[in-house]
């Protein structure tokens, strides 16, 4: 956290798969931690006030890892299906205030956001479909741009997608319905991890994200 803090980082999403590894009270620990560096933790609402600008950071999460698993593609010897790692379905999920990239609470909190902030940043971890690849499937190429649109419609200025392990499907300037000209980043890969590039492919050149 201090590290971070002293490189420039100053507000981190802490809403995605792995955010209840330790269950609510590890999340809540990431989360103390975080701020006792100097790091404001986006999860739900986070607000963040400098040089006279009011903003609002919101996180979500696609899903939340269960019994190891936590992708849109269910191993067939698990039990569970795709709207059991959808946090609103997971009690701890709930109770810790992680909330689901899909879920109408999260757009309306944008909205909501937008008319008490200058700007609405919006973290969205999408982490389903292929995962390691350079491209994206244009199946979920769709799904990302249809809910970072909807993000944006709902008031947000700028949405950052994550989840990949990969950067790739670029970034747009979208102007929206009431003519603000905001902007999507999709498949932003990973700033920090501990994947390494010898469990990749035969194209580790693709997966420089350590």
């Amino acid at each position: 956290g201090r590290d971070l803090h002293d490189s420039g980082v100053d507000v981190v999403s802490v809403a995605q798969n792995h955010a209840l590894d330790r269950g609510v009270q590890g999340f809540e620990d990431t989360i103390s931690n975080l701020e006792s560096s100097g790091i404001r933790a986006a999860a739900d609402v986070t607000h963040v006030q400098a040089k006279g600008w009011k903003t609002a950071w919101l996180a979500c999460t696609e899903k939340i890892n269960l019994d190891g698993h936590g992708s849109r593609s269910i191993p067939k010897s698990a039990k569970q299906t795709k709207d059991d790692y959808t946090p609103r379905n997971i009690p701890d999920a709930v109770a810790a205030g992680v909330h689901g990239c899909e879920e109408d609470y999260f757009f309306d909190a944008i909205s909501k956001a937008s008319q008490e902030n200058h700007a609405v940043i919006a973290a969205m971890h999408m982490d389903g479909g292929l995962q390691y690849e350079a491209t994206d499937a244009e199946e979920d190429k769709a799904i990302l741009q249809a809910r970072a649109r909807r993000a944006l419609e709902a008031g947000a200025v700028l949405v950052l997608v994550s989840g990949s392990h990969v950067i790739r499907s670029g970034w747009e300037v979208i102007t929206t319905q009431d003519g603000r000209q905001t902007v999507a980043m999709y498949s932003l890969g990973n700033f920090l991890s501990n994947v390494g590039m010898e469990v990749q492919s035969d194209h580790p050149r693709d997966f420089l994200h350590d």
